[in-house]
């Protein structure tokens, strides 16, 4: 899969980055929502796991208009966060994301990030080595 980590923090997409490489995955990491969005426009895209909070622009901002982009209803948006409150996960999802994952995040939970729920045994995420 090729994966799009957006994260203004350097360690918070590194960790990601790392793990998803490991288990072969192909990754670009972009430290800003507008680097996330040039990306997004002149590549393609499997998953992106996006921060919420960012300086330039929120990680709902950059869901909305990777939504809007042609095949972004294909796309997988994975909200990237450390500020769990009641009633977030309601709200990403409302906003268009596909699921949430609250940092700090397990090696396991990333890659459960990337498979819908619903994909069963089939879809599972590989193993760590």
């Amino acid at each position: 899969m090729r994966i799009l980590i957006v994260d203004d923090d350097y360690v918070n997409r590194k960790l990601p980055a790392v793990v998803l490489g490991r288990v072969g995955h192909e990754v670009v990491e972009a430290a800003t929502g507008a680097e996330a969005l040039t990306f997004a426009a002149s590549d393609a895209f499997d998953v992106v796991l996006l921060d919420l909070t960012m300086p330039d622009m929120s990680g709902y901002e950059v869901c909305r208009q990777l939504r809007a982009a042609d095949g972004g209803g294909r796309l997988r948006v994975v909200a990237y966060t450390a500020y769990g409150v009641d009633g977030l996960r309601d709200q990403v999802l409302a906003s268009g994301f596909d699921a949430l994952l609250l940092k700090p995040v397990t090696p396991a939970e990333i890659l459960e990030a990337l498979v819908p729920r619903s994909a069963g045994a089939g879809g599972a995420p590989p193993a760590l080595g």
